[in-house]
């Protein structure tokens, strides 16, 4: 796992990197603090071994007519490191479940009451990967999740800066800005030293329509009970088994399932 110390000295190269070019001391240190704030809430998340987030997600969406509008896309993810994973998620018309058990993930439309099961095995960032890489599937706010969590939200970052202290959701939070070449993003942390959590996130992405995202993490659960069915997929009676060809070749077409953006779970693709 990542610590603060071993990422700080990789992350100061890269967002201190114009300091010889003129910038001053204090714009530096806000810098610094930026990263090291992210860092130690995304740690704090890391090493937790029971974790659920209640989360909504609004997002823009370019017509054809190069109209923007605004959706949202709301749902629930909980994992249990080494033991497995549950997700459900709402968006436009359509609600569906997502289940890893160690063995077995199953992805679930409870609308359209069908499902397609995969035997897999591996770390929730194993699966991760193995999904978005071979079957163009990304699980919804996954990064949130991730034992990575810090590489995943450093990584691209160019240039950073400490906005301060604010009241947001009944609680203080630091608010911190950061740059990437294809995003601007800003997030707001709860203030609480003991319990460091993303309370918010939006984003600003640098094409032509400058397109606009929010993230809210409204509910966060540290001791969520759980016991052998949690992450065991159960269909109903009369629910349709499909392959996961099918619904690999569904998600490619941009069809009923969630397909998104693999760098970014907060971004869905406009097409349904």
């Amino acid at each position: 796992m990542r610590k603060i110390l071993s990422v700080l000295p990789m992350i100061s190269v890269l967002v201190l990197g114009p300091l010889a070019g003129g910038q001053d001391a204090d714009s530096a240190s806000l810098q610094n603090e930026a990263i090291s704030t992210l860092v130690s809430a995304s740690d704090f998340l890391a090493e937790q071994s029971i974790m659920n987030v209640g989360w909504f997600v609004t997002y823009d969406v370019v017509g054809g007519d190069n109209r923007i509008e605004t959706r949202g896309w709301g749902g629930e993810s909980l994992i249990a490191r080494g033991i497995g994973y549950y997700a459900v998620s709402e968006r436009d018309d359509s609600v569906k479940e997502y289940f890893y058990d160690g063995a077995q993930f199953t992805a679930n439309d409870l609308t359209e009451n069908y499902y397609a099961s995969l035997p897999m095995t591996g770390s929730f960032d194993e699966v991760v990967a193995k999904l978005q890489s071979e079957h163009g599937l990304t699980l919804p706010v996954w990064e949130l999740l991730s034992e990575n969590i810090t590489a995943d939200l450093t990584e691209d970052v160019s240039w950073s800066k400490y906005l301060g202290t604010t009241r947001i959701m009944d609680q203080w939070a630091h608010h911190l800005w950061f740059s990437e070449a294809e995003q601007d993003w800003e997030i707001w942390i709860s203030a609480n030293e003991d319990r460091p959590v993303p309370l918010m996130m939006t984003g600003r992405y640098k094409d032509d329509n400058a397109t606009r995202y929010q993230a809210i993490f409204h509910y966060w659960n540290f001791d969520q009970k759980i016991d052998s069915n949690t992450f065991q997929f159960k269909p109903k009676p009369d629910a349709q088994k499909i392959e996961f060809s099918t619904l690999r070749n569904a998600v490619s077409a941009g069809g009923d399932f969630e397909s998104v953006d693999p760098s970014s779970s907060l971004q869905p693709n406009s097409e349904k």
